[in-house]
């Protein structure tokens, strides 16, 4: 099968993104090979913002093609969960397209979905591309990184992430990398059907990273390529929530990460470690309380 012969399926789990969600399925629609997409899902996550009718308009703006599908979630189900739904229904449809799974605060640019298309002509083995990734001034944002070991974890822990050693990596060679960010993850359809769904016991973080790692112990590759490019403007959704609403899902989900794939010993010290983490974020979050509360007075 030739590249112009596959298709991509994208899912765009969103949850408060404004305009955000509108400018991504734009971008979709421009795209010189948007003929690629057999259909983009959205799976809002009980969004309380604007940013579901919004993008219903600009999918009005843009004949509806690619065809985009709304799925409403009555609650925040958390970004794994909605993801699988996404999946579950290529599934149920007997879908054969890859699956993207497509952070809403993304701007695909001309050549996204066929530059990592080319990259699965490589090998059979390749089940996850990730392209470069842009910040919204055009510069570079680091987007492979190492699997998080012990140390790694706990210099999160302790606010400590800049010390945490990034992975050695040529951005303008493609390469087979351990893990490449969830915001722009393509899956191939082989791939997606052997590892399965995303593991919904992490909320938010550290699900691709997961699921990186669970495609390697079962044989697959994950490659970055420098020939597909994408805008990705970061964490949107998660500038609205401050204090524990947001310290709390983080340290759920890397405290998963640990109980799963590291030792009982290591996982002990992080539990340890994680107290010293909720007395680091207590001081912070309180100015950050007050700080919204002063904003939405004024």
């Amino acid at each position: 099968m030739t590249v112009q012969e596959q298709k991509i399926a994208i899912i765009i789990v969103n949850w408060n993104t404004g305009q955000c969600l509108a400018d991504c399925l734009h971008s979709l629609a421009d795209l010189p090979e948007k003929d690629l997409i057999e259909e983009v899902t959205v799976i809002d996550n009980a969004s309380s913002d604007r940013s579901i009718a919004v993008a219903k308009l600009a999918v009005s703006d843009t004949g509806n093609q690619p065809a985009v599908r709304f799925i409403m979630n009555k609650r925040n189900a958390g970004f794994a969960a909605a993801n699988n739904i996404g999946l579950r229904r290529l599934e149920q449809r007997g879908s054969q397209a890859h699956a993207l799974l497509l952070n809403p605060d993304t701007v695909a640019l001309p050549g996204l979905l066929l530059g990592m298309l080319e990259v699965f002509k490589k090998s059979e083995r390749i089940g996850i591309v990730g392209p470069r990734i842009l910040n919204a001034d055009q510069t570079l944002q680091p987007s492979v990184r190492n699997f998080p070991g012990g140390k790694e974890i706990a210099l999160y822990m302790l606010k400590l992430g800049s010390q945490v050693k990034e992975a050695k990596i040529d951005y303008g060679q493609e390469q087979v990398v351990p893990q490449v960010m969830g915001a722009f993850f393509l899956i191939r359809r082989e791939c997606w059907q052997q590892v399965g769904q995303l593991d919904e016991g992490y909320f938010v973080w550290f699900e691709e990273v997961d699921y990186c790692r669970h495609a390697y112990d079962l044989g697959w590759q994950v490659w970055y390529t420098p020939r597909a490019c994408g805008i990705h403007l970061g964490g949107v959704s998660f500038r609205q929530v401050v204090g524990i609403r947001k310290n709390w899902p983080w340290l759920k989900s890397i405290l998963h990460y640990a109980r799963k794939h590291l030792s009982t010993p290591v996982v002990m010290g992080l539990y340890i470690m994680s107290v010293i983490n909720v007395l680091l974020w207590i001081p912070a979050s309180v100015k950050q309380w007050q700080h919204k509360i002063k904003t939405e007075q004024l």
